[in-house]
């Protein structure tokens, strides 16, 4: 007795699926090359643009009453920031210049130099300030000296003391400098 294999399941899908696809293909490009449809997708354009304006001009509006900055407030501020750093630029070029018009001007070695030695001095500063503070006990403090004591009775009994020392307000850290390097010539 023989017996065939059954037919592919599969293959019978894949058949309807193709035809379907083309069927539907067919009449998806007769819709879509029709004048109806490119009216109709002209008037929903036309009418989104429209929405987006309304949107905009509501957004404005709400904006300007709640004294927020727009989009356009945002534009203009960022042009004149951008002018007054071409305006800061052509200052800047113009003192190298002058700089290297006038010797007695320092040259920007010199302020190299100089920059330099600011940031080493701001460095040991701030290594300065950071140092942990030493704590005295308070049984090793030196007791106050009386009233009536002559002032050379009083530098002799503090004499071997550590000096109380006067209470320093710390300075706040300051941000490291940063300096303009001269143009390339």
């Amino acid at each position: 007795m023989s017996t065939k294999p059954p037919a592919n399941p599969f293959e019978a899908f894949k058949a309807a699926y193709d035809q379907a696809a083309e069927s539907w293909s067919k009449s998806m490009e007769q819709v879509l090359s029709s004048e109806d449809f490119a009216a109709a997708a002209g008037r929903m354009v036309a009418r989104y643009a429209d929405a987006q304006e309304a949107l905009r001009q509501a957004a404005e509006a709400t904006s300007d009453q709640l004294h927020l900055p727009t989009k356009d407030d945002l534009a203009r501020v960022a042009e004149l920031v951008l002018n007054l750093e071409r305006k800061i630029d052509a200052a800047t070029d113009q003192l190298f210049e002058l700089a290297k018009s006038r010797p007695e001007f320092p040259s920007p070695d010199v302020w190299a130099q100089i920059s330099d030695r600011l940031t080493a001095l701001e460095a040991a500063f701030q290594k300065f300030v950071s140092k942990p503070k030493e704590t005295v006990p308070a049984s090793a403090a030196p007791a106050p000296a009386a009233e009536n004591t002559p002032p050379a009775a009083k530098q002799t009994s503090s004499a071997g003391a550590a000096p109380d020392p006067a209470p320093t307000k710390t300075p706040r850290p300051r941000a490291p400098r940063t300096r303009r390097t001269p143009p390339k010539e």
